[in-house]
This record gives structure tokens, C-alpha cells and sequence, in this order.
């Protein structure tokens, strides 16, 4: 087992999803002490398991009380590490256990009323409500401090950025070229009206640019385990293009393309915590993407614009409601493109109640959970185009 903890070892990935995992449950742990953690597990190994939790345990765990999550933690990355290969398993892997213990813990109870058609606006007197679980509308109103960059994870953002291109679309304008298809006679006789005889024939071709991109980031409660990693993905889109615009929403519609478009990667994603206050709190997904087809995206979404939806399809209110308002996305954005922190449900008896229609109405559905995967979706989306 020692040898599979390499920078490309699945081992090594999922020592530092642990480490973010403990951090989601409400563990302070910094960039120098996750080294340390690291450094521990490369010293004891993995053969014996008792002796790598307290190795970990020394490492990480700063109070008695922190404990029991530990443990619970530490059980599911023994799993990780005896028997799932699969990182994308959303249902046993470590992130998704992780963020069914902190919803059970450290959030406020994810209940709210709602009528059988799931409105309570226009509920008639003495209608009967049913009870739902899933999501809610409360602001946070404790967030977690921003947490330094660890080595690997520049290191992940620079393989990115060294492989990154962004997608093309024709201009109207035209430029003139000695090599091409349509030939521009009349130009031609201009340029060479110096000469006695026409010595050169022009040619035109239509411009290329860069295709609007544009990111909305879903950094709701049920999302924590992955609000990190979807901010380092927008940071090295943003801050390599200025086409690219990124807005994230929980219970509000935020825009946070100027805080990502800065070089200093820890100050872009400092500033974009701060800017996102109501991350990590209850859901409005019908609002938000309502506000921005209204508002912000009336503008942007009319230049044949690339759109990423980053979400879980947690939401509240009625499913009619949600459903205009994802095809109102969709009919504008080309296209169209669903992020899904996991493998998506194929049966949608017990998945959320958005992913039947975001699986409808987007075009391309993807399933990314790592920061990987997230560039392998995009450059497959770029290879496509």
C-alpha cells in the first residue's frame, strides 16, 4: 500500500479529500498542517490501520469533541482506500459521506413545509401540508475561513491552465489573407494599383473569437464538499480569459468575475469567499437562475454564449417553477452544459427533485467530482466543439 501513495496515486487523492472533508465538518486545518498529516502517513504507512488513525489523529485533531467525527471520517476513507476505485461513486466515496455527517451536525435541520404541489404561497386554508427533506432557505451564518492553497493543489491548476484553450466562434469581420476561399478581386486591383498589371490575389476569411463563457456555481450547503474545488476551477478560467464570467448563488445571485480575474491565486479565491456570504447556506435554485436570465444574462447570453450549471438540483418552491426556469436557461445558452458533483441518478425515485429536469433540459450532462475531473469535462466539451 505504500507504494500507491504517489502525486498520482489514489491514495495521496484521497488522504487530501479526507483532510478536506475534516475541514467541511468544522476542523481548522491549514496548508502546513495537512503537510504534516501527509508526512505522517508516509512515515507509519497503511499497513496498519490503528497506527495510521493515530498518526492522523495527532496531526488533525485539536479536541476531544472533534473526535467522533474523526473516527466516522476515518472509516470511510479505509473504504476509499480497500476497495473503491472509482473516485465519481458518489455513494461511497468520502466526500459524500462526509457531507451527510455535516448536514446532520453542523446545519440547521433541512425541513420545510410545502403543499402537494410544492408551493406554500397559494396554499387554500386548512390544506393539508406534507412534510419534505431536502432543502432550505436559511442564510449561513457561520463560514469557515479561507484555507491557504496546498502544493498539490497549484499543481492541479497549473497542469490546467497549461492545457487550456477556450472555444471559438466566427465574427462578422473579416480579414484579408493571401491564402483562402473567397477571393476579393476588388481588393486586390487596390492593392496593386502601384503596379502595371494585377500581381496578387487577396483573399478573405471570416475573424475568429473567443465564445463567452460563463460559469453559475451552485455553493449551497449541500454543495460544501465541492465549493473549493469549483472556485479553483472558475479562478483559472477567469483569470486566463476575459470572456469568461462567473456568478455563484446559494440563497442570492452573486457575481464573482472581478474577484476571480486576479493573477494571486490565494488572494482571488480569498476575495471570492468573502464576496460569497451567503455560501454554505440554504437554496433558492429556481431565484437565482430566474435573476440571472432576467438581469445579468440578458446581455450575456445573446452573444451564442457557453453556459456551466454546477449543481446538485436541491431546490425549493414548485417544480413548475424550477423546470421554465431551466428551460429558459437552456433555450439561451449554446450550449447549455449540467455539472453533477457525482454519478448521476439514472432512477430519480430517490434522487433530488431537479435532476429529472436538468437531465431534460440540459444539453451536455457531465459527472465531475474532482478538480480532474472538472478539466477532463471541459476539454472533452473544447475537443467536441
Amino acid at each position: 500500500m505504500r507504494e500507491a501513495l504517489t502525486p498520482d496515486g489514489q491514495a495521496f487523492r484521497n488522504l487530501l479529500l479526507f483532510c478536506r472533508a475534516l475541514n467541511t465538518l468544522g476542523f481548522q486545518i491549514s496548508a502546513q498542517e495537512e503537510e504534516v498529516a501527509l508526512q505522517s502517513a508516509l512515515l507509519v504507512g497503511f499497513s496498519d490501520p490503528l497506527m495510521l488513525r493515530s498518526a492522523l489523529a495527532a496531526a488533525l485533531v485539536k479536541s476531544r469533541e472533534q473526535m467522533p467525527l474523526f473516527e466516522a471520517a476515518f472509516r470511510q476513507f479505509l473504504l476509499s482506500l480497500r476497495g473503491i476505485k472509482d473516485a465519481r461513486l458518489a455513494q461511497n466515496t468520502l466526500t459524500a459521506n462526509v457531507a451527510r455527517f455535516r448536514q446532520e451536525k453542523h446545519r440547521h435541520p433541512q425541513l420545510f413545509f410545502s403543499s402537494p404541489h410544492g408551493d406554500t404561497s397559494d396554499c387554500a386554508a386548512g390544506e393539508p401540508l406534507s412534510r419534505q427533506v431536502g432543502a432550505s432557505v436559511f442564510v449561513a451564518d457561520q463560514r469557515k475561513t479561507y484555507v491557504a492553497l496546498t502544493t498539490w493543489e497549484r499543481e492541479e491548476m497549473a497542469r490546467f491552465q497549461q492545457r487550456l484553450a477556450f472555444p471559438k466562434r466566427r465574427s462578422r469581420r473579416v480579414r484579408i489573407t493571401r491564402r483562402g476561399k473567397r477571393m476579393e478581386l476588388a481588393e486586390s486591383i487596390r492593392r496593386s494599383r502601384t503596379a502595371s498589371e494585377l500581381t496578387e490575389l487577396f483573399y478573405s476569411s471570416r475573424k475568429s473569437r473567443e465564445k463567452p463563457f460563463i460559469l453559475l456555481l451552485d455553493l449551497s450547503g449541500s454543495m460544501a464538499p465541492y465549493t473549493r474545488t469549483l472556485l479553483r476551477f472558475a479562478h483559472v478560467l477567469a483569470s486566463c480569459s476575459k470572456h469568461v464570467e462567473v456568478f455563484a448563488f446559494s440563497v442570492v445571485l452573486t457575481r464573482l468575475t472581478r474577484a476571480l480575474t486576479l493573477s494571486a491565486r490565494d488572494r482571488a479565491l480569498s476575495d471570492a469567499y468573502l464576496l460569497a456570504k451567503d455560501a454554505e447556506g440554504g437554496t433558492r435554485l429556481t431565484e437565482s437562475l430566474t435573476d440571472f436570465v432576467r438581469g445579468e444574462g440578458k446581455s450575456l447570453l445573446q452573444r451564442d454564449a457557453l453556459v456551466w450549471l454546477a449543481t446538485d438540483g436541491l431546490f425549493t418552491g414548485s417544480e413548475d417553477a424550477f423546470s421554465n426556469a431551466v428551460q429558459a436557461l437552456a433555450r439561451r445558452a449554446h450550449p447549455l452544459v449540467w455539472i453533477y458533483p457525482g454519478i448521476i441518478p439514472q432512477s430519480t425515485s430517490d434522487a433530488p427533485r431537479g435532476i429529472a429536469h436538468l437531465r431534460r433540459s440540459a444539453h451536455i450532462a457531465h459527472s465531475a467530482q474532482t478538480f480532474d475531473e472538472l478539466a477532463d469535462a471541459y476539454l472533452s466539451d473544447l475537443c467536441g466543439d
